[in-house]
This record gives C-alpha cells, sequence and structure tokens, in this order.
C-alpha cells in the first residue's frame, strides 16, 4: 500500500510540472501559523505549533488553481496516549510536500473563496507517508500584485501504529507574477 501511494505522488508530481505551461497568474506564497493535533487512540498534545507553508501556485482560470507547498508543522510536538490500559509518550514532528487542486468563488472583486483538496506526503523521523489534506481558504487582494490570505486545513497522518489528525489554520502573503 505505501508503494502505491508513493507511485501515486509521483505521477501528481510529474502531472503538476507538465502543467507548469497550462496554468497563467502563477504566485508564490509564505504563511504562518499554528496546528493542533488530535490523535486515534486518544491523546493529549500540548502545546499549538507554529508552522510554516511556501507554496507556488498557478490558476488554470478564474474558477480553478493547483498549488505545490512544502509544509513545516513546526518543532516536535509531545503527548501522552491514553488506551484505557496503558499510557504512554508519543513526539513527531511531521513536514512535507503537498500538491493541491483549488476551486474558487469570487465573492466580490477583491475577495475569494477557496476550496482545496489534496495529498500531501509527509515525512517524520523514522515514517513517512502520502495522505489527504483539504480545506478552505479566504483571499482578500490588496493590489493587483500582492494578496493576503486565511487558510484552514486539515491533515491526517496514517501509519501502522496511530493516525494524527493536524488542523492547520494560517495567515499569508501571495506574490502574483
Amino acid at each position: 500500500m505505501k508503494n502505491i501511494k508513493q507511485a501515486f505522488f509521483a505521477v501528481i508530481l510529474m502531472a503538476s510540472a507538465s502543467s507548469q505551461a497550462l496554468v497563467s497568474d502563477q504566485y508564490v506564497s509564505v504563511s504562518i501559523g499554528k496546528t493542533d493535533y488530535s490523535i486515534d487512540p486518544g491523546i493529549l498534545v500540548y502545546p499549538s505549533q507554529t508552522g510554516i507553508r511556501v507554496t507556488v501556485g498557478g490558476h488554470f482560470n478564474k474558477y480553478s488553481a493547483i498549488e505545490s507547498s512544502y509544509t513545516n508543522f513546526g518543532s516536535r510536538a509531545q503527548g501522552t496516549i491514553t488506551n484505557g490500559f496503558q499510557s504512554g509518550m508519543i513526539e513527531f514532528g511531521i513536514h512535507g510536500f503537498e500538491l493541491v487542486f483549488v476551486g474558487v468563488l469570487p465573492l466580490t472583486d477583491k475577495l475569494d473563496l477557496r476550496a482545496k483538496l489534496g495529498i500531501m506526503h509527509w515525512m517524520d523521523e523514522n515514517v513517512s507517508g502520502g495522505d489527504q489534506t483539504y480545506g478552505f481558504e479566504f483571499k482578500y487582494s490588496v493590489s493587483d500584485q500582492f494578496d493576503i490570505n486565511f487558510e484552514h486545513r486539515i491533515y491526517q497522518f496514517i501509519d501502522e501504529f496511530v493516525t494524527i489528525q493536524a488542523d492547520n489554520s494560517m495567515l499569508g502573503v501571495k506574490y502574483h507574477f
């Protein structure tokens, strides 16, 4: 299953690279924000981690875009897992590359609501995987070249022992070239 996910991710990246000729209104974005974690089986993770995302993207048309990002969710998070009979410490520091398809709904001439759906190839010290991400973004155009955006995404990092859900909120700046 892991090889299938990696192959799927490689195909998507190749398609993304070849689609660069099809996109217009290309941009780069830098965002900073926080991530809250919940882990199955039950866990308490504290405190929220501060992370950063660097994104490049482009629009196919007024209503759709594609983005490729590197996201680092911050320093290593720690928490305690309890499953009724046992408890133990867990520590992780997830980062990775993602490819996201974006649906754009213009609300006004300066404000857009964007729906995002994609896949992330994530890594920690000893494990990695490819899992889904989804979320939304509000983008406000300050000028023809600069935007301010607020984004919230949900990630699920699944390995053979644990499933981590990360709720990630970021504030960023986009530059169109």
